[in-house]
């Protein structure tokens, strides 16, 4: 009758570990979404990097062909001057966002005779679609065994507006509007490249869509929940061969979320089940329960008449025991009267002789 009890609340939460939804192995969501588009960012900006680094940097050029006449005399220079040496450019770009200035210094094909790498620093302030914008750069081939070169871009608030993260069947995941803040810096010494970049995506709205799988349906319910994340990047390699490694905190924020919405249907699935449950036993308990409580009154009726007849008997056995308690009192009386009147009648028998 305990384990009948018992058995319901058992097979519910057998049923429950077995068949309830798991958030575990939802795997690295951030490769999945973002590691195209950031391969294609990466690509676009190594592209500019190695057309732009040549006129800054003061790449070597072709050597031009020996001359077979006339002799080159090379005389001492006490203050010697590059063939070619722009000390400062000031500029203006104008973008689809806006414009905005800069300002280049030290452009030259020979930096080892200036001794300074050329710099270069390019802001801009209320732009269409961002707050702020700042590029910096530094192109230092002084040495020319030990070329280093390196660019830092730092853009604020940047209005990310209908982005896809993914269009899978049955599956709508789509940033309708956002703002990024992206700090990146990029360094090439001697022709490797060693660069890193963060993207704070934040102030997330999303318009997303759900087909009718349950898992489509935690998918959007958990990315809604999702206000801000950070991507990171990691350039390696060369320009030739770059290498990208794509990581962020996404698949930890998502999978909390995830977790919470597999929570909430994991409730909603015991309570369902414990009532099912409930509803398919709830008779052969009653039965039972009626069952054993009419066992239960028949044995303490049985129980109650054992004891009447218990307690008569312990009556007439105490009424023989005190019966014949009185009986051997009785004989015990009369023992000793016979006793006593044994010594009376011996004492006067030996009066009797005495008086002779």
């Amino acid at each position: 009758y305990n384990a009948l009890l018992k058995a319901p609340a058992q097979d519910k939460e057998h049923l429950a570990n077995k068949y309830a939804p798991s958030s575990q192995g939802i795997g690295n969501m951030s490769e999945l979404l973002f590691g195209p588009k950031a391969a294609k960012w990466t690509r676009q900006g190594l592209y500019w990097y190695e057309k732009l680094a040549p006129y800054l940097a003061g790449e070597e050029s072709e050597p031009e062909p020996e001359r077979l006449e006339g002799v080159d005399i090379t005389f001492t220079e006490y203050h010697p001057r590059p063939d070619f040496h722009i000390r400062q450019i000031q500029a203006s770009v104008s973008t689809a966002k806006g414009d905005f200035d800069g300002v280049v210094l030290d452009v030259t094909h020979q930096p080892e005779i200036i001794g300074r790498p050329a710099t270069l620093k390019f802001s801009g302030r209320d732009m269409r679609g961002m707050q702020s914008l700042l590029l910096t750069g530094r192109f230092d081939h002084v040495n020319p065994q030990q070329r280093v070169e390196r660019l830092d871009l730092a853009i604020d608030a940047y209005k990310v507006s209908e982005t896809d993260l993914t269009q899978a069947p049955g599956l709508r995941l789509r940033m309708d509007s956002a703002l990024s803040d992206t700090r990146f810096n990029l360094s090439r010494i001697n022709g490797k490249l060693d660069g890193d970049m963060n993207m704070h995506i934040r102030d997330i709205v999303y318009d997303n869509e759900a087909g009718s799988g349950e898992f489509q349906r935690v998918m959007v319910e958990s990315f809604n929940e999702v206000k801000d994340f950070n991507i990171d990047a990691r350039v390696t390699g060369t320009l030739g061969q770059p290498g990208l490694k794509i990581s962020s905190d996404l698949d930890r924020r998502l999978n909390t979320q995830i977790q919470k919405a597999f929570d909430r249907r994991i409730k909603a699935y015991r309570e369902d089940l414990n009532q099912r449950i409930e509803a398919a036993t709830a008779k052969p308990i009653a039965e039972a329960r009626q069952q054993v409580a009419a066992l239960r009154q028949d044995i303490e009726g049985q129980l109650a008449e054992a004891e009447t007849r218990l307690q008569q008997q312990q009556v007439a056995l105490q009424n023989q025991i005190d019966a014949y308690q009185k009986q051997v009192d009785a004989e015990k009386r009369k023992a000793e009267q016979q006793v006593k009147d044994q010594l009376q009648k011996g004492a006067e028998d030996l009066l009797k002789q005495l008086g002779r």
